[in-house]
């Protein structure tokens, strides 16, 4: 999937308030680059809102840090920050790390009100993508077929569990045989063991889903292994999905955390269609995570 760079970003003017989002980081320019097209697209949401982007790690010249980010928006006199989290999964990045970054940017700036909003994780949305991906593969969505969720893996017991039960909400909703899970890094199992365990279990049809927002090494790496698991299972037919990307349906999911965590700030900027009773309505609403003092356990 190939993102074309945007023009240099103007934000809007006369506002106290605006939105960070903030996302996990990549080496690759192109992952760097599908995140900021998931920021052009919530900034075309919220036309009213200054919208600055931030990574927590592999920051440079395509994705700032986000610290940077923070400093953009109060240098333009913000004072109500929304710190939104593109993230997956309930893990240490989630838990700790954005925490210990929005902590730190209300410490630096004590003038500011800044509300951290919860990460995707739990959103119907994203099942929706995953399903969407999966159908789009030469296996299409073929009942006899298995999915193999491939994550990033993390030292996070909370974050791996998260996608073993998105794997069962992704069976349930159908029409998929089964649905494995399997990790690229970090955590066990790994994706020849993922595909193994599928052989194993009598699946001749598998779709390899890689449970990403964004593209880059460890999302290369993955079909590099499926590759190279071929030639031990040749009486299977496997197929990888895509990556999710800058898709409609990730911005519209962002858009609902920004509005669970701080739905006045957000009705104005976006317009018409939204009234705050629209959060409460939904049962995936989680409403902002409280920040953690500054120098607190990471």
């Amino acid at each position: 999937m190939t993102v074309e760079r945007s023009a240099p970003y103007q934000p809007p003017a006369s506002t106290d308030a605006a939105v960070v989002l903030l996302g996990h980081g990549s080496r690759d320019p192109e992952g760097a680059a599908e995140f900021l097209a998931v920021a052009d697209a919530v900034r075309t949401a919220l036309p009213a809102l200054p919208v600055e982007a931030g990574v927590l790690e592999f920051a440079g010249p395509v994705a700032p840090a986000i610290p940077e980010a923070f400093a953009r928006c109060v240098a333009r006199g913000a004072r109500r920050i929304l710190a939104l989290p593109v993230l997956l999964h309930f893990g240490g990045h989630a838990t700790a790390d954005m925490p210990f970054q929005a902590a730190a940017a209300q410490a630096l700036y004590p003038h500011a009100e800044i509300r951290l909003a919860q990460p995707l994780s739990g959103h119907p949305a994203l099942l929706e993508i995953l399903a969407e991906r999966c159908a789009a593969t030469p296996l299409g969505a073929d009942p006899a077929a298995t999915v193999l969720l491939v994550g990033r893996g993390s030292t996070s017991p909370r974050a791996n569990a998260d996608l073993y039960a998105t794997a069962r909400l992704f069976q349930e909703r159908g029409p998929y045989a089964a649905a494995e899970v399997c990790f690229v890094s970090l955590a066990p199992p790994c994706v020849p063991a993922g595909l193994r365990r599928c052989v194993a279990l009598g699946a001749r049809r598998i779709v390899v889903a890689p449970y990403f927002v964004n593209t880059g090494l460890l999302v290369r790496r993955i079909a590099v292994q499926v590759e190279a698991a071929r030639l031990f299972y040749p009486q299977a037919q496997v197929a990888v999905a895509a990556h999710f990307g800058p898709d409609p349906r990730l911005v519209a999911a962002t858009l609902d955390r920004a509005r669970d965590a701080w739905p006045e700030l957000v009705q104005g900027a976006a317009g018409e269609g939204f009234s705050p009773e629209d959060a409460a309505s939904r049962p995936d609403v989680a409403g902002a995570q409280p920040l953690a003092p500054a120098g607190g356990a990471r």
